[in-house]
């Protein structure tokens, strides 16, 4: 039933509208695995993948239902503190994963990761100012831990973590191949894994996606490091096993340039020591092993831009290996952050967002040409853990996490996908 559930939103969604402003969320016509009660109204998603409703209740009331994202076959009442049958107009969500209930003498929040804490009336926040990211839709599910593989003009992202899915929330590892069509900017389930993968390595090599290390987790709910490598035939959903990488990485990074695919990371616990990175080629079986980069690679950010591998190396800075010449070199960025969402974007290299700075919505630029740093169009919140990539000559950043505030230290799973307005 899950599966069928996940597989039914990727398909049946369509976007409505999603202009970057405001409080509320961009949200989809859609229809719910399950429909909700007749008359319902104000059907919306949460960043849960819950669905909610207005349902028509007595005295010509209405009452709020949710539609779990774990057991999506019935709608039920929440039994959220502070919220009965009233004369409720709207339910909105927005991005600090708060849900928003209006009535005309009334507006009430709630958390669906805390329903614990009840309902309280709350004022909407103003309209956020508009920036340069356009929100064009939004993923069916949160996600983060990812990274970005471009193939024949289509963006993808395997595996990955959520702690915000279900009502009640709860942690979600992925086990599938999820691809975004820029063209009119929707997502559907490309293939679907044995097992559930989290931190893999996404690249696109040799006309297929390949998925390679991180760590998966077993129907015990072990977690382990991998060598693991799947290629992804996007066309048919097939999966065949790859050549093995030497080395079980739990947060690998793969790179490919021209004719080469490159993947770079440690082993766990081994991060203070030497970069090991290998690499294999078209129509080769067994990988490479490239010259050792620097030490501190354990959570990497990087893309790759004519023969260079650009690697984001946290407390150290940006590596750069030349594949011509097998060599490396680091360069300092005016700050270095970490687990950023990263990308090649007309001939620079951006790194967007991420921790350990101190404005988490920074964006920074690299021009190879003039080895120069410049400031670019920050992010519209703070994020890190996202996937980012160039596809279609747009600039996307999807997935994420971010603290809500450093007050409640609560972290919000980003299910948007933001483009680069022109």
């Amino acid at each position: 039933m899950k599966l069928r559930f996940f597989r039914f939103l990727f398909f049946s969604i369509a976007l409505v509208a999603a202009n970057g402003q405001g409080t509320e969320l961009p949200n989809f016509r859609l229809k719910p695995p399950t429909k909700p009660p007749a008359g319902s109204s104000s059907v919306i998603r949460d960043v849960c993948a819950n669905y909610w409703a207005l349902a028509p209740a007595s005295n010509q009331q209405r009452q709020l239902l949710v539609l779990p994202a774990q057991s999506p076959t019935a709608w039920i009442a929440p039994n959220i503190s502070g919220i009965g049958p009233d004369n409720w107009q709207t339910i909105s969500t927005d991005d600090d994963g708060f849900v928003w209930l209006k009535s005309a003498g009334r507006t009430l929040r709630f958390d669906p990761r805390k329903i614990e804490a009840g309902a309280i009336e709350a004022a909407m926040p103003p309209p956020k100012a508009e920036t340069r990211w356009q929100a064009v839709t939004r993923m069916p599910v949160s996600n983060h831990d990812l990274t970005a593989a471009v193939l024949n003009g289509r963006f993808y992202v395997a595996g990955g973590l959520t702690a915000d899915w279900g009502f009640p929330a709860r942690s979600h590892p992925f086990d599938e191949l999820w691809e975004l069509n820029p063209t009119n900017w929707s997502w559907r389930v490309a293939a679907k894994f044995h097992r559930a993968r989290i931190y893999c390595a996404t690249a696109a090599f040799d006309n297929k996606v390949w998925v390679l290390g991180g760590d998966v987790i077993e129907p015990d709910g072990k977690r382990y490091a991998v060598t693991i490598t799947e290629l992804c035939d996007p066309r048919t959903g097939n999966i065949t096993t790859g050549p093995e990488s030497t080395i079980a990485r739990p947060m690998p990074l793969a790179l490919t340039v021209k004719n080469r695919l490159y993947v770079v990371g440690n082993p766990r616990d081994q991060y203070d020591q030497p970069g090991k990175m290998e690499s294999i080629g078209k129509g080769e079986t067994r990988w490479r092993q490239e010259p050792d980069g620097p030490a501190g690679m354990g959570p990497l950010a990087g893309t790759s831009l004519d023969d260079k591998l650009y690697v984001l190396v946290p407390k150290k800075g940006l590596a750069i290996f030349d594949t011509k010449v097998r060599q490396w070199e680091m360069i300092s960025p005016p700050s270095i952050p970490r687990s950023c969402q990263m990308a090649a974007y007309r001939n620079e290299i951006w790194l967007m967002g991420g921790q350990d700075i101190t404005d988490k919505t920074q964006t920074l630029i690299f021009n190879p040409t003039t080895r120069t740093w410049r400031n670019g169009p920050p992010l519209p919140r703070p994020n890190s853990w996202g996937a980012a990539a160039t596809v279609g000559g747009k600039l996307v950043v999807t997935g994420g996490a971010a603290l809500r505030s450093e007050n409640d230290r609560v972290y919000i799973y980003n299910d948007r996908t933001f483009v680069l307005r022109d």
